[in-house]
């Protein structure tokens, strides 16, 4: 009998470890942030005249948030473009985004690259860019960022391009804005950096305003390069 009390006493300690280890302590779910950032329309009234913007400005901005998992997939809806091409769309997107991958050893974006009907500009685990309307009649597009706020992960990005403006594939016409000039500051965004300001960086990629018929912005200025290879390796 001494034996077998002995057997179940072990039993039962067995049995408070499986039950134990079924249920784990209750974990809080990670907090997730959002950055916003706004292109405008260029203004009139040009910078500084002592000032000669280059393309060899070393500027850059980096926010410190990135990519763990690469490539980065995402999807077009090209829907509100105004062009009936719609594959010439997501070509055109595409060669955008494939400009930052020339510049560091790390693939950041996929080059399958699907169609949707997806809006974007609200969480929902897919990487979209698309077309709808702004109420700011300067603002040509609007690009978000949502990250780990603990370990700066992202998560997730979505593009959205405002139908105010007439859209067009290169060479655009003066009175159009390029399709792949601002999908390829926009991708900019998506890998984490932000906007330059100052006049004498008007040439690179990631300058903050933009203008009808401008295709400066579809080639990698060396601050650009620099901000990349920064976030991502050479």
């Amino acid at each position: 009998m001494r034996r077998c009390g002995k057997l179940l006493i072990g039993l039962h300690v067995v049995v408070l470890v499986s039950v134990a280890f079924l249920y784990p302590a209750y974990a809080e779910p990670p907090v997730i942030d959002r950055l916003v950032f706004i292109h405008y329309k260029a203004r009139g009234g040009g910078g500084d005249p002592a000032t000669t913007p280059t393309d060899q400005a070393t500027n850059y901005r980096y926010t410190g948030i990135h990519w763990f998992k690469l490539p980065v997939t995402y999807e077009v809806n090209p829907s509100g473009s105004g062009i009936s091409d719609r594959g010439a769309v997501v070509t055109a997107i595409t060669y955008a985004f494939e400009e930052w991958d020339k510049y560091t050893s790390k693939e950041l974006f996929s080059n399958l690259v699907a169609t949707t009907t997806l809006t974007g500009g609200y969480r929902d685990e897919h990487n979209v860019v698309s077309w709808a309307f702004m109420s700011d009649s300067n603002v040509i597009a609007i690009t978000y960022v949502w990250y780990y706020v603990a370990t700066k992960e992202i998560v997730e990005c979505d593009t959205i391009f405002s139908t105010r403006f007439v859209w067009s594939l290169d060479p655009p016409s003066p009175s159009t804005m390029s399709v792949r000039n601002i999908a390829t500051h926009e991708a900019g965004h998506w890998i984490s950096l932000g906007d330059l300001n100052p006049y004498k960086d008007s040439l690179l990629t990631m300058y903050a305003y933009s203008t009808y018929g401008e295709t400066i912005k579809e080639t990698l200025g060396k601050g650009d390069v620099l901000g990349v290879q920064k976030a991502y390796g050479a």
